[in-house]
């Protein structure tokens, strides 16, 4: 049995023991007598690295311990063997945070007990069952350090455990950290300089870039202070993609951290070349540059006072539009290209490293107000605003096939030019455009175009065709000059439009609705587009009314007197009569209140002719009506002779002379109320007439008359009167 200061001495040895790896102290249930000598053998056994104190009564043994004296290898007993050492203890992958760990099993063993070396001492890590995966992972470890592990197995015994002997100690170091990614601090066209964070612990760098779709070695730096790098040989304005991993060595062998994430550098762009102008306007300026590697162009804008910029966000472009400049002013451009995001540091993105310059002068304004202020039959006079922003115009005209320079004004104040020597009604193009001197180079305005008329020649031979008392068709020569003619008339306060004539081969033309005996001022001109002649003018007198009414209101057998209604717009009256083949003047009536005249002397039985015209005096002109025509037979001469040459109780005999004015004679009697016809005899040879039926002692009342078929017209003389009374 152990005394309890024997007891006592485990107990402290136990608390305070040092494993230092050889020897393991098993304290157990079983009773032997420890001797002062045992004690010390246990002491020396602790002090070389006993573990465990699982003991709980107050006797132990040491079991596989040995006496501190080399020349004491005997042993102590024990009830079972001791396990083999575990072997294989390898790791299976490691990081810059971890080591996975693996070994192999022993046969018989019960549990295994994994330690690392922490600091001065080895400190147990993890401890697996027999039936356990013989890995484990060692997590959230430093980077780039050293690990120290062992292990060893156990059986159980009774309760107890009998370890084995401890596996080789196994050193790992874990890789170096991922590096933050590098940064870019300069360019050229064919280079880029990148900088990192120096890392302690690194040996080396090894920088990559991004070839295809894979990465090749740029450089292995062997120096871990080294913290910048340039890379050479690049293309020029091209975007490339970075990356960096630290290493350490590892005995003879080289531990790469992982790769930083991808830096992207740019190579600073060429100066664009083929800068040169496409187009340009009065206000605008379109600029043009070959293909370029950018990520865009800075343009820059002299007005001749100061620089202005434009950013172009987009690395192809070719050209650019520049706006809202002035008319005929000088400008001059610079451009560069650039590589990176333009929004951020103004030292970055990366310019090229000379400008693309170019000068230029913007057109003058175009001409405006262009219009034909005046025109004649052989010129055009042309008119137009002041441009300011030039210093002279160049007007030309278009002869049918192309342009041909009418004019070159040297002032831009001059505002009008007058083209002559043109055809009349003949339709014009003219254009004109500004020019602008710039020290003898010359910008033109674009040109303002105008289609401009002559005037058509003055209508020719424009004179009274006809007339009536209320038309009056006027005629004039056809004017091949003009489209059209347009015809007036005075209405006493202004002149009014009559008609427009859309076709020159229209050469008369007849106004209506006049006035009789009325003056009428007409006019005419010729026109051609918008543009007229000047005007020909004629008075022309509307005729008197015609006459009416016109009869004879009275004939005998000698005279015919005629008759007609007043004309009031007429001075007076013409008659005429038709004798020998022709008309001849009857009367001259110098009023228009004579509405009759009577003409005697006549012929009886006779057909006359007769028409009357009124005239009018205007302005010292007579006017006339057309003639009204009327016709008239006289009268047959009145029966002469007639008397009784036999009269009975109950019949009478009328006898007369022969007319030969007369066709036949009408014999009538009187029966008390009205006249009643007893005999029309149809020849003028008879010249009798016997009256039967009459009253015995009674007078009787007769008339007799000759008549005359005219024209299918019966012509009667006056009544010859006769009284007769029977016996």
């Amino acid at each position: 049995m152990l005394c309890n200061d024997n007891i006592n001495m485990y107990k402290i040895l136990r608390r305070y023991a040092v494993c230092k790896g050889e020897v393991t102290v098993k304290f157990l249930k079983a009773a032997t007598l420890l001797s002062a000598g045992f004690i010390a053998a246990a002491l020396c056994s602790l002090c070389a690295g006993a573990e465990d104190y699982t003991g709980g009564d107050d006797t132990a043994v040491f079991d596989g311990a040995y006496f501190c004296s080399e020349d004491a290898p005997e042993a102590l007993s024990k009830t079972a063997e001791q396990p083999n050492a575990v072997s294989g203890l390898s790791f299976s992958s490691r990081s810059d945070s971890s080591i996975i760990l693996k070994w192999g099993t022993v046969s018989k063993a019960d549990g295994y007990i994994l330690e690392y070396l922490d600091g001065e001492k080895f400190t147990k890590l993890a401890t697996f069952t027999a039936g356990d995966e013989m890995t484990y992972g060692c997590y959230d470890l430093s980077p780039a350090t050293l690990y120290k592990f062992r292990i060893r197995c156990y059986v159980n015994d009774n309760g107890n455990r009998i370890y084995s002997d401890y596996s080789k100690v196994l050193e790992v170091r874990t890789y170096p950290a991922v590096m933050t990614a590098m940064s870019q601090t300069d360019a050229t066209v064919d280079s880029v300089t990148l900088q990192w964070y120096r890392n302690s612990t690194a040996k080396g760098y090894v920088i990559e870039k991004a070839v295809g779709d894979g990465w090749e070695r740029v450089i292995t730096i062997k120096d871990g202070n080294t913290t910048q790098y340039t890379v050479t040989g690049l293309a020029s304005g091209t975007t490339y993609q970075f990356r960096i991993k630290r290493y350490i060595y590892d005995g003879e062998q080289m531990l790469f951290g992982g790769y930083s994430s991808v830096t992207t550098a740019n190579t600073v762009p060429s100066a664009p070349t083929g800068f040169s102008v496409s187009s340009k306007t009065n206000t605008s300026v379109s600029l043009k540059w070959n293909k370029q590697n950018a990520d865009g162009f800075i343009l820059d804008i002299y007005d001749g006072s100061s620089w202005t910029n434009k950013i172009i966000n987009n690395g192809y472009a070719v050209s650019y539009n520049v706006t809202g400049l002035k008319s005929g002013a000088s400008y001059k451009f610079r451009i560069n290209a650039y590589k990176g995001d333009i929004s951020g540091d103004k030292t970055y993105p990366y310019c090229s490293g000379g400008y693309a310059l170019l000068a230029v002068n913007t057109k003058p304004d175009n001409i405006t107000g262009l219009k034909a202020t005046t025109s004649t039959a052989t010129s055009v006079t042309l008119g137009w605003n002041k441009n300011t922003s030039a210093s002279g115009y160049i007007i030309e005209r278009y002869n049918g096939s192309s342009w041909v320079r009418a004019a070159r004004i040297s002032a831009n104040s001059t505002v009008s030019y007058t083209v002559s020597s043109l055809s009349a009604g003949k339709e014009y193009k003219f254009r004109i455009k500004a020019f602008k001197n710039f020290g003898g180079v010359y910008e033109y305005s674009g040109y303002t175009n105008l289609t401009a008329c002559t005037k058509p020649t003055a209508v020719s031979s424009f004179k009274l065709k006809s007339r009536t008392n209320t038309s009056i068709t006027l005629s004039w020569a056809k004017n091949s000059t003009a489209q059209g003619y347009i015809l007036e008339r005075y209405d006493g306060s202004k002149w009014a439009t009559v008609k427009k004539i859309t076709s020159n081969a229209t050469t008369s033309y007849t106004v209506t609705g006049l006035k009789s005996s009325t003056s009428n001022k007409f006019r005419i001109k010729a026109y051609y587009s918008t543009l007229s002649s000047a005007y020909t003018y004629t008075t022309v007198n509307t005729l008197p009314s015609a006459m009416t009414g016109f009869k004879a209101s009275a004939k005998t057998n000698n005279s015919i007197t005629l008759g007609w209604s007043k004309n009031s717009s007429a001075d007076g009256y013409i008659i005429e009569y038709y004798s020998g083949g022709k008309w001849v003047r009857l009367k001259k009536l110098t009023s228009n209140t004579y509405v009759s005249f009577k003409f005697n002397s006549l012929k009886p039985s006779t057909t006359y002719k007769f028409r009357i015209k009124a005239y009018k005096t205007i302005n010292s002109a007579v006017q006339y009506s057309v003639y009204t025509n009327l016709t008239v037979n006289t009268k047959p001469n009145n029966v002469t002779g007639v008397y009784v040459s036999k009269v009975t109780m109950i019949s009478a005999t009328l006898s007369w002379n022969k007319n030969t004015t007369a066709g036949g004679y009408i014999v009538e009697r009187y029966d008390g109320t009205q006249w009643v016809r007893i005999k029309k005899c149809t020849s003028n040879t008879v010249t009798s007439c016997a009256v039967l039926g009459l009253k015995p002692g009674t007078t009787y009342k007769f008339r007799i008359k000759a008549y005359k078929t005219i024209n299918g017209t019966a012509e009667y003389s006056g009544y010859t009167y006769c009284n007769v009374i029977t016996q």
